[in-house]
């Protein structure tokens, strides 16, 4: 999970969250989680502010069991998924967006083509925001 905090994000690894399939046991998670994460540099106050609105979210959880990726074989998941337009969708945004694709990549070390993708594939590079808070999604997860 990346958290920003003032100046940049910090990347937390998940606390896995055992018994989080209810409010209560998402409350529970909310609260160890907070010692982790504050540990890594997050304020208390952007700590408290995000996890104010999560909720434990069982249509996060429905959902992420029936990805396509997991659910068809792969071969007729990337038919699906690559297409011309996305590929140079991706060309321009490379180009476009170099500066910061850089600055990434020198920050994180993730690599521009990487970021690329999984902008491309998870929100067809913004034109899909979806319709779930990303807090409260991240937090179920």
């Amino acid at each position: 999970m990346v958290i920003g905090s003032g100046g940049g994000a910090q990347t937390v690894a998940p606390i896995p969250a055992t018994d989080a399939g209810t409010e209560a046991g998402f409350r529970k998670w909310v609260n160890d989680f907070r010692p982790r994460a504050l540990s890594q540099g997050i304020t208390p106050a952007t700590y408290d502010r995000a996890m104010s609105i999560a909720r434990y979210n069982p249509e996060v959880i429905r959902l992420d069991r029936k990805q396509a990726e997991f659910s068809r074989p792969v071969w007729l998941y990337l038919d699906g998924a690559v297409s011309d337009v996305r590929v140079a969708t991706g060309r321009q945004m490379l180009a476009r967006h170099a500066g910061t694709l850089a600055a990434i990549e020198g920050r994180y070390g993730v690599p521009r083509e990487i970021v690329l993708a999984v902008w491309g594939m998870e929100s067809n590079f913004g034109s899909n925001r979806g319709r779930m808070q990303i807090i409260p999604s991240l937090a179920t997860l």
